[in-house]
């Protein structure tokens, strides 16, 4: 344990009250298929480049109000899959201090329990489930580093939103004001209409009921580092043993090796396998001038169900179900012009969902967050040396972030069953092709 000593928590609220008409913000579809979990992210600073405490603090607190006028949804609070209450509630702010620990000491660890303690707690019972938007605490530790811990709703926010919302407080909080970024658009919906609360789809998803996938069994959270020569390699083997049009991208031959590995170790031996990963669509929806970015749910899974028939062949599989799945989405009357007309819904995604909690079968989701510039999160002491996850509240998930601002390493967080993750680790060539120990130079063997 960490035995930090919170030393401050008060809740910080808009600068600017939010105006009347911009109460409530209506949800989009996809909105309403995200469950309200409060998703972590932790980013951390060394002490070469942090001014004072105090200075910081204040700093911090103070541009964090000035961010939320420009941020309202955030400091609301999650009503109904109809509509966000931004009512200026405002967002639980805790600061700490590690005493008798040091920042790189956590980072060679990189134990799960101790980056929890880093974070806020709302969202850590059985459940997950928030009404908040969003929770932060700021650690201190005695040698000078600092760890900034946020927790964001799904509800509302993917992982691009969170990482522009991140960049555009620590513009705010350098001096650098929010006029340089794009604005923030929140009016989702606008393009992606949701589904009326009478509807047949709306009748699963209305009450954002607790998902047995997350309840029953709590997983077990563990971090990989994949090199980029690794990477490569695994790359270099596909391609040699199989004919693509196109060369698969590094994201994708890494998810197929690592859903092979898992399929391999699944005790679910019998049970049909389905694969999504998550695709932005703000690259495929380009109506926003540069000016703006839309802020919000805006990834739909692409799901696929590779073939099982041979071992050998569970990569290649992957990589064509789930790149003829994406082609589906984007394509000239695919998906993304269907959900953006009416003539097509999300419905296949409740599919999926709700055979997973039946037990019907075994599926894993992927999640990508390597081209998201989350190391450009510079409030004035510099860029963060790491930027990691935590512990998820999902048992089968995957998740990839960068290794640092100047690497092409990938950390991937995996979510698994205990049993599972035990099968995992047992695997020989998986663990042949990954590391545990963080690649971060002078700042691991410094004493900050």
């Amino acid at each position: 344990m960490l035995n930090q000593k919170v030393f401050s928590e008060e809740i910080i609220k808009p600068s600017k009250p939010t105006p009347t008409h911009l109460r409530y913000l209506k949800a989009s579809l996809f909105d309403q298929v995200n469950a309200p979990v409060l998703m972590p992210i932790i980013f951390f600073y060394s002490k070469q480049h942090t001014p004072s405490t105090s200075t910081f603090l204040d700093r911090l607190k103070n541009s964090l109000r000035a961010t939320l006028s420009v941020f309202y949804p955030l400091a609301g609070r999650v009503q109904n899959t109809s509509y966000i209450d931004c009512n200026d509630m405002g967002v639980p702010y805790i600061e700490s201090k590690v005493p008798s620990i040091y920042l790189s000491e956590v980072v060679h660890k990189a134990d799960m329990s101790l980056l929890d303690e880093l974070l806020p707690s709302h969202g850590n019972d059985h459940v997950g489930y928030d009404k908040l938007l969003l929770a932060i605490q700021v650690n201190t530790f005695a040698c000078g580093g600092v760890a900034i811990g946020i927790k964001m709703n799904h509800s509302i926010c993917d992982a691009f939103s969170k990482a522009m919302f991140v960049k555009t407080w620590a513009s705010i909080a350098r001096g650098g004001g929010q006029s340089r970024l794009p604005s923030p658009f929140f009016e989702v919906w606008k393009h992606f209409p949701p589904y009326p609360l009478k509807s047949s789809i709306n009748t699963n998803i209305a009450s954002k009921e607790p998902d047995s996938n997350i309840i029953t069994i709590r997983p077990v959270t563990k971090w990989f580092m994949f090199t980029k020569e690794m990477c490569n390699e695994l790359r270099s083997r596909l391609c040699s043993e199989y004919n693509y049009q196109s060369r698969p991208s590094l994201t994708m031959v890494l998810s197929a090796f690592i859903w092979s590995k898992i399929k391999l170790a699944s005790s679910d031996k019998t049970l049909p396998h389905e694969v999504y990963h998550a695709i932005n669509l703000r690259p495929k929806v380009d109506t926003l001038s540069k000016s703006y970015y839309y802020f919000g749910n805006m990834a739909v899974n692409a799901i696929a169900k590779p073939s099982l028939d041979n071992d050998e062949s569970l990569c290649n599989s992957f990589i064509t179900t789930i790149e003829d799945s994406v082609e589906k989405i984007s394509r000239k009357n695919g998906l993304i012009e269907g959900l953006q007309n009416g003539t097509q819904n999300l419905r296949y995604m409740m599919q999926h969902y709700k055979r997973v909690t039946k037990g019907e079968i075994v599926s894993l989701g992927f999640s990508s967050l390597r081209s998201l510039p989350l190391y450009e999160a510079d409030f004035g002491w510099g860029k963060p040396v790491w930027v990691t996850s935590a512990t998820l509240m999902y048992s089968t998930t995957v998740i990839m972030i960068p290794g640092g601002a100047s690497s092409d390493d990938t950390y991937v967080y995996i979510n698994l069953k205990p049993d599972q993750m035990a099968k995992l680790q047992a695997d020989q060539e998986f663990m042949s092709f990954v590391t545990k120990s963080p690649t971060f130079g002078t700042f691991v063997s410094s004493k900050i």
